[in-house]
């Protein structure tokens, strides 16, 4: 938990949010930076706002962040905004950080209790679009290169982002073709919606492109989208065995 005061500076932080970011104190964390801002990578960060700001225009007042620890590492964060008044009816601002991973099981969780557990549907994919010399390599060395510049990131934590990116996408696959399946477009939107989310603030920006074609094209054409994403995470993966040593798969 960090707490802003009335003129939107912080005031104080939690030993746990504290942890969260690596920081030892708030006088450590003010030592080198004026604002949580300041340590958010994804593309959306504006350096003309506070954090405390950024969520109040947010939606529900609150937003999953990348954000980058005192360490040089990197770590995918929801922050929610709640106001509170005290006795003397001076407000405050409250933020309060939860890490993703830790969401993503617990919502894990509640899914498995309420339906059956999800299997992958039968769904054959072209050769072609696999392995097809003539189909772009979108995400190879260059890009990396490039993305770890843009996100100000070291080159094992984009890995690492790309492993937890690459592992969720082959989850949320089975439920894209299970929607496919059953033509519920509605559900099929969500599903590209939240890995789209994702692909956007690891700068997979042709990736993400490619995926509305999964909600343009007609249901014939959807063979050939399902398996232009398996080539992508297939080359995410590459990367990912190249500049990080853990298994693709690793929680």
């Amino acid at each position: 938990m960090i707490i802003y005061d009335k003129n939107l500076k912080m005031s104080a932080i939690t030993q746990n949010s504290l942890e969260l970011l690596g920081f030892d104190s708030l006088d450590d964390f003010l030592s080198q930076h004026d604002d949580l801002s300041e340590l958010v990578i994804t593309s959306q960060k504006n350096p003309n706002y506070s954090f405390l700001e950024f969520l109040q225009s947010a939606q529900d007042n609150s937003a999953r962040v990348n954000i980058k620890r005192k360490d040089g590492g990197a770590i995918l964060l929801k922050a929610s905004l709640q106001n509170a008044t005290l006795k003397n009816d001076e407000k405050f601002f409250i933020v309060l950080l939860e890490r993703q991973e830790t969401l993503n099981k617990q919502n894990s969780i509640a899914a498995t209790k309420a339906k059956p557990t999800l299997r992958m549907p039968v769904f054959k994919l072209s050769a072609r679009y696999l392995f097809d010399t003539q189909t772009q390599c979108l995400i190879n060395d260059a890009w990396f290169e490039t993305s770890i510049k843009m996100l100000n990131l070291q080159k094992k934590d984009l890995a690492s982002y790309l492993n937890i990116f690459s592992h969720n996408a082959r989850e949320k696959l089975i439920q894209i073709q299970s929607a496919i399946i059953a033509k519920d477009e509605i559900m099929l939107k969500k599903y590209v919606d939240e890995i789209k989310e994702a692909a956007l603030n690891l700068k997979l920006s042709d990736f993400a492109n490619e995926l509305d074609a999964l909600l343009d094209n007609d249901q014939s054409e959807k063979r050939k989208e399902i398996s232009l994403f398996s080539r992508r995470l297939i080359e995410i993966e590459n990367i990912v065995k190249k500049y990080n040593k853990k298994n693709i798969y690793e929680n």
